[in-house]
C-alpha cells in the first residue's frame, strides 16, 4: 500500500511525498535480494489550508520520498527550495535499485524538479543514507551507513557501521568528517540542527569507551567534540529546550 514519507506546508501549498511498497517485515541486508518497495517516487502538492487542486508528479531515480522515522529528517530549504531525502534502505523502503540521493521542488513550482537529484549513493560507494541534520549556510550533515560492515539486521541498531559527511549545496562537493566508525542508531531523531549547528552523537563505547556530543559549525566548518555521555549506551534524540 501507500506509504507518505513528508508532508510539509511551504507557500501556502502542502507538499507531500511517497510511495508503495510491501508491508512485509524484511529480512535481507544486502543489495541483489527482494525489493519491497516500488522504484518510483511520487509527489503531491495541494492548496493550503483547502487542501484541493492536487498537482501530481513522480520520478523514478530513486524512491521512498523522506522516510517513515518520527524526528528524522525528510526534509530541508535551501535558497527557498524544498529539498527532500530519499531513503529506500530496508528499515524504510527496501528498494536495492535506487539510490539514496535528494530532489528538489523549486519556489513556486508543484512539481518535482525534473533537472535536479543529487544521487549520494554514488557518491558513498553504494550505501544507505538515512537523516541528519540541515545547518543552514547551504551545508547539511548526512548519517551514512556502511553497508560492507553491516552484515547483519543488528548491525543496524548496535554495530559501528555509522559515519557523518556533510554536502555543501553551492559546489556539490561532499565530504567525510574526522570521526571514527560509530555505532549505528540510524532511524532515531538524535541529530539536533540549530542555528548554524548540528549536533549528534558519536558513540564508539563499545571500543573505546568514548560517547561525546558533537557539533558542527556551517559557517566555520569547524567540528567540535562537547559533552561526554556517561552511564548510558545510546541517545535516542536530542532536543532544544527553553
Amino acid at each position: 500500500g501507500p506509504v507518505v514519507g513528508f508532508a510539509e506546508v511551504k507557500d501556502n501549498k502542502m507538499h507531500v511525498g511517497y510511495w508503495y511498497g510491501d508491508e512485509k517485515y524484511p529480512a535481507a541486508v544486502k543489495a541483489g535480494k527482494t525489493n519491497y518497495a516500488t522504484g518510483t517516487a511520487y509527489f503531491a502538492v495541494f492548496d493550503y489550508p483547502a487542501m484541493n487542486n492536487p498537482v501530481y508528479s513522480e520520478d523514478n531515480r530513486s524512491t521512498s520520498p523522506g522516510n517513515d522515522r518520527n524526528g528524522v529528517l525528510k526534509t530541508f530549504r535551501y535558497n527557498d527550495d524544498l529539498y527532500i531525502l530519499t531513503s529506500p534502505f530496508e528499515m524504510v523502503a527496501q528498494n536495492w535499485d535506487r539510490p539514496h540521493g535528494i530532489y528538489r521542488i523549486k519556489k513556486g513550482a508543484s512539481i518535482v524538479d525534473p533537472t535536479y537529484f543529487y544521487n549520494l549513493s554514488e557518491k558513498l560507494n553504494g550505501d544507505a543514507v538515512l537523516g541528519g541534520g540541515y545547518a543552514g549556510n547551504g551545508k547539511l550533515l548526512i548519517r551514512r551507513i556502511r553497508m560492507d560492515v553491516a552484515l547483519t539486521w543488528a548491525s543496524y541498531g548496535f554495530g559501528n557501521v555509522q559515519e557523518f559527511h556533510v554536502l555543501d549545496m553551492a559546489t556539490g562537493v561532499l565530504t567525510k568528517l574526522d570521526l571514527p566508525l560509530a555505532k549505528s542508531q540510524p532511524t532515531a531523531p538524535n541529530i539536533l540542527a540549530d542555528e548554524g549547528k548540528v549536533y549528534f552523537p558519536v558513540n564508539t563505547k563499545d571500543i573505546d569507551g568514548n560517547f561525546y556530543i558533537y557539533s558542527y559549525d556551517s559557517a566555520t566548518g569547524k567540528l567540535e567534540r562537547g559533552i561526554k555521555v556517561n552511564d548510558v549506551d545510546g541517545v535516542n534524540g536530542l532536543f532544544r529546550t527553553k
